[in-house]
């Protein structure tokens, strides 16, 4: 991997960020699609009964909500001063060369690897450990929606924190990305800070990721093998008593981003309101 050097990063054009085509219009960054107004806290009993993929696991049983604060959170510092390895797929090589030196000032303690295709990146998750991949979605040959399929097929990398950077006219592309197993994606222009911002939120959150300890560890279990790394980051938020509104601030996500994973475990666990995903939660003992 190489190793940090000095240098001063170019500055993008006033009103524009990494990725901006020359002669855009500018246009203010930004991360996620635009909020919505969040769903109420829910407080009374509910009954939580598996079906449709849980059908047969957990048991039943009437349980409230708990109204307590988001779990405590390190500082992005921690992050900062552990060594992490990240690899930035793009075939814009002078985005590439930017970001791989913005990279190398402000978190010198990272290996950071790079990839000018899909194709080049596998080679390199199949023979280094990594912490973190950030993808553009539109690429020649192999893509970015066909190199997170491949990740989330082997096994060995399944569970690989992924970033999409996307452009603003392919939001089609963003919503299957995150239906696939994206974690989260940044829309081009964007700023230095919003990629530092995003990969260390990513993280951050990998670093508290633990399995559940308790409950059922047959729920549990089977949770793990339907729904991704996020959707569990997710789903053990509302269990915490979170609405859309306080998870998307404690992943550092937009209200729409949560919403998407949201609906996404609704569908996967076959389960229709946040009462029911709440219970199941503490069920599995992950609230």
């Amino acid at each position: 991997m190489a190793q940090a050097e000095s240098f001063k990063l170019p500055s993008p054009a006033r009103g524009q960020g990494f990725g901006a085509r020359p002669g855009s219009q500018a246009q203010p960054p930004r991360h996620g699609l635009k909020g919505e107004t969040p769903e109420p806290l829910l407080l009374a009993p509910v009954r939580c009964q598996p079906a449709g993929p849980l059908a047969g696991l957990g048991t039943p049983g009437t349980m409230k909500l708990p109204g307590h604060p988001a779990p405590a959170r390190s500082g992005a510092a921690a992050v900062q001063d552990r060594r992490r390895s990240v690899l930035l797929v793009d075939d814009d090589a002078v985005l590439l060369g930017n970001l791989k030196r913005l990279l190398q000032a402000e978190r010198p303690q990272w290996d950071v690897a790079t990839a000018a295709s899909g194709a080049e990146a596998i080679r390199i998750l199949r023979t280094h450990p990594l912490d973190l991949l950030v993808s553009d979605i539109q690429m020649p040959g192999m893509d970015g929606l066909a190199l997170l399929a491949e990740v989330r097929q082997d096994p060995a990398l399944a569970r690989l924190p992924l970033i999409f950077i996307t452009g603003r006219d392919d939001r089609a592309s963003v919503r299957e990305g995150m239906a696939s197993g994206a974690d989260d994606y940044l829309t081009k222009p964007f700023s230095p800070e919003e990629l530092i911002q995003a990969m260390d939120a990513r993280l951050r959150r990998q670093s508290h990721e633990a399995a559940p300890a308790g409950g059922d560890p047959e729920l549990g279990s089977h949770l793990r093998s339907l729904l991704t790394g996020r959707e569990l980051e997710v789903l053990s938020l509302i269990g915490h008593g979170l609405v859309t509104k306080d998870i998307a601030a404690d992943l550092d996500l937009s209200f729409r981003t949560v919403s998407v994973h949201r609906a996404n475990i609704m569908r996967k666990l076959d389960l229709h309101n946040a009462a029911a995903l709440a219970a199941l939660a503490i069920q599995a003992s992950m609230a």
